[in-house]
């Protein structure tokens, strides 16, 4: 592995994730799913 991905991973983590906390979140999700054309699965 290249060192300098090394310096950003925390010990003990072996890749980063992400959160995104929103105040009305049904609201967002039909939002996205209007701005990418997205269906439910």
């Amino acid at each position: 592995m290249n060192e300098l991905y090394k310096t950003f991973i925390p010990k003990g983590f072996n890749s980063v994730s992400t959160y995104l906390f929103v105040e009305d979140a049904p609201a967002y999700i039909d939002f996205l799913k209007t701005v990418f054309f997205a269906e439910d699965l």
